[in-house]
């Protein structure tokens, strides 16, 4: 248990990063922190919803401030915007933290570790989703940019070897020649989100947190130290504070729908590559696939909604739903900007349409590890089999499982494993943060 007496008063400067993280995540950690310190909150623009939420005083009692985070377009203003609005975070609020997802990625980040480290201000990176190994991740980013940026008469080694020098350009631009534009030296070192090379917790962070003993492993594998690294269980995992999402977030945690019964499809975006041989998989050919899973899973369970949460960023969406909907008159493909969460909590089977690779299909076992929650790989796909090894998602690898796993389901028969939960380092994000601080407090004391 933290001692509240020893963390109030202190002032902790906690960064939102990409919204839809901070909704799914960050924002328990937050919640946690907000009972005992003062919270200044770094934030990009949050959907209504949140935004509402942080108004809560019974929720969020010592939430200071708002500092908005809102950056121009172009590139270079953005490099200025960032280091401008951290150096002055850093010089007028009297910091004892910074909580940050990353410290290798983006640039305000980066600025902002740097700058908190000069003050000796403690800096701690957490882990805001479900990673990969970066090797899994690597091949398949190359690949997408081989054949999206590249014209198709180039050989493909010839292309990769193009992308490999873009990718080059592109580390040094962003993490050399952007930091001199400011005044500032480079941040040299080999992690380089740009590259895929290394992971959060390889730069200026003191600490990273990691939700289990698997992230704690790819970290160490990725060279991060492991006296940087906790197990800090995701907030989900912690009673107090799910019951707190479940009353910030009420329809995300509905165990069904009103209007009947309910299965969501996560929708990821349509390119893919083959494992065997790195061909592509045709936007035709994803499209054939996609409606062949939506109609024998329609087929298995009449009657029921399907509701198709897209991907964000995905591309010629009046197409697909054109196809998709065409299926049944069950199906519906949702908003692109509607939370996924929402969608999950109405569902009662959550499936992830190839090439499944979606973080959501984490989090939705986190919200619900009682519902079957399928991942789809019936192509066998680089990075297509990043829940393959995942308790409490079920990788299916081709359509006569995922038929069989449908009827199982359907008949009541299917049968999740019993998963328990892994124990974290510490309780919750405050109880991490006081034994931090008090361990930097006695090695400064020892420093002098």
């Amino acid at each position: 248990m933290a001692d509240k007496t020893y963390l109030k008063g202190k002032n902790i400067l906690f960064y939102t990063s990409i919204p839809r993280c901070f909704r799914s995540t960050l924002v328990g950690y937050f919640y946690e922190l907000c009972q005992t310190c003062n919270v200044f909150l770094l934030s990009k623009k949050l959907d209504t919803e949140t935004e509402i939420l942080l108004s809560d005083k019974k929720l969020f009692p010592n939430l200071k401030e708002i500092i908005s985070v809102d950056p121009p377009d172009n590139l270079l203003l953005q490099n200025k915007y960032f280091y401008k609005l951290a150096k002055n975070i850093v010089k007028s609020y009297n910091l004892d933290a910074i909580i940050l997802p990353s410290d290798i990625y983006p640039i305000f980040e980066l600025y902002l570790m740097r700058l908190a480290k000069r003050k000796k201000i403690l800096k701690i990176a957490v882990q805001p989703s479900y990673i990969a190994e970066s090797k899994k991740a690597l091949r398949w980013v190359d690949l997408t940019n081989a054949y999206a940026r590249f014209p198709s008469f180039l050989p493909l080694f010839f292309r990769m070897f193009l992308v490999k020098l873009r990718k080059y350009f592109g580390h040094i631009v962003y993490y050399l020649v952007f930091p001199l534009f400011v005044g500032e030296p480079p941040f040299w070192g080999m992690a380089s989100f740009i590259l895929r090379r290394g992971i959060s917790g390889m730069r200026d962070s003191d600490y990273q947190t990691v939700f289990s003993s698997r992230e704690y492993k790819i970290h160490l594998e990725e060279g991060v130290p492991g006296g940087k690294l906790y197990i800090l269980q995701h907030p989900l995992s912690r009673e107090k504070t799910r019951a707190f999402f479940e009353e910030a977030y009420p329809d995300e945690f509905k165990r069904n729908g009103k209007d009947g019964r309910n299965i969501t499809m996560m929708l990821p975006e349509q390119v893919g590559f083959r494992i065997k041989d790195e061909t592509p998989i045709t936007a035709e050919e994803r499209n054939e696939s996609w409606v062949e899973i939506v109609r024998l899973t329609s087929q298995v369970f009449l009657g029921w909604k399907i509701y198709i949460k897209p991907h964000p960023d995905t591309k010629n969406i009046s197409e697909i739903r054109k196809i998709l909907e065409s299926v049944s008159e069950n199906v519906k493909i949702v908003d692109l900007l509607e939370s996924a969460d929402k969608y999950i909590g109405l569902a009662e089977i959550i499936i992830g349409l190839p090439l499944s690779a979606s973080t959501t299909l984490f989090t939705a076992f986190l919200q619900y590890p009682e519902k079957p929650i399928l991942s789809l790989d019936f192509e066998h796909e680089i990075y297509g089999d990043l829940y393959k090894n995942f308790k409490g998602i079920e990788y299916v690898n081709s359509k006569d499982k995922f038929i069989e796993i449908l009827k199982l389901i359907e008949q009541g028969k299917y049968k999740k494993p019993k998963i328990e939960s892994e124990k974290g380092n510490f309780k919750d994000m405050a109880e991490l943060l006081e034994y931090l601080l008090r361990k930097r407090e006695t090695s400064l004391r020892y420093a002098k």
